[in-house]
């Protein structure tokens, strides 16, 4: 922490001690908010807090295949993004004592959500801003990395392959954004076959 105001490097610490503790209790899973989390580093709420930086931690570490996004921010980083990770996580990084939940093995798909253009498209007024799928639009490549073969995947029940959570309709479209990313698959089209 340079002064009082938090690191990258504190919420990654931060964030792994979280999963440390809820597997010495031997959960399944962990629930985390995104305010919860910088609530640990501190200053937040608070003058110099840093909530984007904590919610793309917390998204680095969330594995679509695994993981649920229990509460998506309208603006895709905020307070109320809640992530339920699946523990244990794997994949240790030896010397940083970060955990990541990203096997080394993936695969790469275009992106529902945005029909791969990196942009979001769904939305009219939001065309020329980022896909708000995670792992899409903070790097406007249009594209998904998921862990595993393609073959252990099938189309997501939820959104049936679309990437758009349900009961978003093309009337309601008319009064500004109100499509998001499927909270099932992130704007995906697939989930892991079970």
């Amino acid at each position: 922490m340079t002064g009082d105001i938090p690191e990258k490097a504190d919420f990654e610490k931060a964030l792994a001690d979280w999963f440390r503790e809820a597997e010495k209790e031997e959960n399944i899973f962990v629930d985390i908010r995104a305010d919860d989390l910088h609530a640990r580093i501190g200053d937040y709420p608070g003058p110099f807090h840093r909530m984007a930086t904590c919610c793309e931690v917390m998204y680095e570490n969330y594995n679509p295949a695994v993981d649920k996004i229990l509460q998506f921010p309208p603006k895709g980083k905020g307070a109320s993004m809640e992530i339920r990770y699946a523990l244990p996580r794997v994949n240790a990084v030896p010397d940083t004592g970060t955990t990541l939940a990203t096997p080394a093995k993936s695969f790469t798909i275009k992106c529902e959500y945005c029909h791969g253009t990196g942009r979001d498209v769904r939305n009219l007024n939001a065309q020329q801003k980022p896909c708000p799928a995670f792992g899409c639009g903070a790097v406007k490549s249009g594209l998904h990395s998921l862990p595993g073969k393609q073959e252990d995947y099938s189309s997501c029940k939820k959104c049936k392959g679309s990437g758009v959570k349900p009961g978003s309709t093309a009337k309601k479209q008319q009064v500004g954004n109100i499509y998001l990313p499927c909270p099932d698959c992130n704007g995906t089209g697939l989930t892991k076959t079970e």
